[in-house]
């Protein structure tokens, strides 16, 4: 780099190169996805900034990985649809307060919102409005997500959901999603136009995947591997029937099985492993740092993703299942339509959509090693071509490339309309914001 003259605020030539990344329900710690997202961008040399709620163990303020700052919130908690309105109310007011001196200080220039909720569509209006720049990551399907966990809400409350993530599309200038499936839906929905919208997938980055070293396990038998959120969509019932079938319905006292997560449904799980008397079957590690999360996973013989078919599942990308292929892992799942693209012929399909089905497709493989040990490689082998976190860095850095040029032509209009009014230099930047909505006026006049 000796010959190039760095941008004093990052980015190597870039007016953009500040990012600030908002996330509202999890934890950058156990953000997979976002963790990759903030290493590449630093790898590029952006400035990263994380804002998200503080889980158990996260200090108050942290340097995660590559230099990457992360400031926590704390977030209420409280059940059903009306808590989440509460936390989402608190979430948006903290979020919004840091976003701004962020702004202020000029580390913000670019505002990456990760859904969800979608109603961070506050935040990304606020901040365009001060002239940054939006992402608008969309990691769940809210709508469908919506319909899923809350059945009976009124009309209008759906109606509501669905008016928030076409608000949250509108005030992007570029939206990223986890699939195809995702992409089809989003631009049906908010008539948006198809080069705004980017896939950015969910894998694991190779060399973090080869680092990874199974415990060595002392039990006899075959263990099943579950591994994260364990809330009411995540198909923990399914993974209990599916238990009762195996070990009651079907005398298989060789299987045991693992699940590693915390979520709003694992107290219910638990419940249901006693009342079933299924406990001693199943080890409920909780929620694990990442590392030592996949490195419980990786001593499994099976993982299962037990989400049943609907709406939502069948558009979206599951984070463990690519951590499974990650793994080298055999899988038994649902024939869900984003699944079977992840996993091709990695993965033994259920027959139907019933737990019976999905233990078929267990205790097939459970009597079979050496089918587990050829899926298992066909998983690694897909994972490294096209599912690795790799494959998702070019059109990443694309998508704030765009955002870049656009910025840079912007700023060179302003500037050539600074030296017609003669407005000074050093406030042609500043009034960029201002000329563009002025601008903006004059053709709709």
């Amino acid at each position: 780099m000796s010959g190039e003259q760095r941008d004093p605020r990052g980015r190597l030539g870039h007016p953009l190169s500040e990012v600030l990344i908002v996330i509202e329900n999890m934890s950058f710690t156990y953000d997979t996805r976002m963790r990759n997202i903030a290493g590449t961008l630093r790898a590029a040399e952006y400035g990263v900034r994380v804002i998200c709620p503080r889980f158990p163990g996260d200090p108050a303020r942290s340097v995660g990985p590559a230099d990457v700052h992360v400031r926590h919130f704390r977030q209420p908690q409280f059940p059903g649809a009306f808590g989440h309105v509460i936390e989402y109310a608190a979430s948006i007011a903290a979020i919004l307060l840091h976003a701004l001196r962020e702004r202020a200080v000029g580390r913000a220039d670019i505002v990456h919102l990760c859904n969800p909720p979608d109603a961070l569509f506050v935040i990304g209006a606020v901040c365009r409005l001060l002239g940054a720049r939006v992402v608008y990551d969309q990691h769940d399907l809210n709508p469908e997500l919506f319909a899923l966990r809350y059945p009976g809400a009124p009309r209008g409350a759906r109606r509501l959901v669905a008016f928030a993530e076409r608000l949250a599309v509108r005030v992007a200038d570029e939206i990223v999603v986890t699939n195809e499936t995702a992409r089809t839906r989003t631009l049906g929905r908010s008539a948006t136009h198809g080069e705004r919208v980017t896939v950015i997938r969910n894998g694991t980055p190779l060399a973090h995947a080869a680092s990874l070293h199974s415990e060595t396990r002392t039990e006899d038998g075959v263990l099943i591997g579950y591994l994260g959120h364990t809330n009411s969509q995540d198909g923990l019932d399914v993974l209990l029937a599916t238990a009762q079938e195996l070990i009651v319905g079907r005398s298989r006292g060789d299987l045991r099985f693992l699940v590693v997560g915390d979520g709003d449904a694992l107290r219910a799980l638990e419940a249901g492993l006693v009342q079933h008397r299924l406990d001693a079957a199943f080890e409920l590690a909780g929620r694990l740092p990442p590392h030592e999360a996949l490195r419980r996973i990786a001593s499994c013989d099976i993982c299962i993703q037990p989400d049943p078919r609907n709406d939502f599942t069948e558009a979206t990308t599951m984070v463990k299942t690519l951590e499974y292929l990650a793994l080298g892992r055999a899988v038994a799942a649902f024939d869900l339509r984003e699944t079977r693209w992840s996993c091709g012929e990695a993965a033994l399909y259920a027959a139907d959509d019933s737990p019976a089905a999905l233990a078929d497709v267990i205790e097939t493989l459970a009597d079979d090693p050496e089918l587990r040990g050829r899926l298992g490689a066909q998983a690694r082998d897909r994972f490294t071509r096209i599912l690795s976190w790799e494959c998702s860095v070019a059109p990443l850095l694309a998508v704030y490339d765009r955002l870049a040029r656009s910025a840079s032509g912007e700023r060179s209009r302003v500037s050539r309309r600074a030296r017609k009014a003669h407005i000074p230099r050093g406030l042609a930047g500043r009034a960029a914001p201002l000329t563009s909505a002025a601008s903006a006026q004059d053709r709709r006049a």
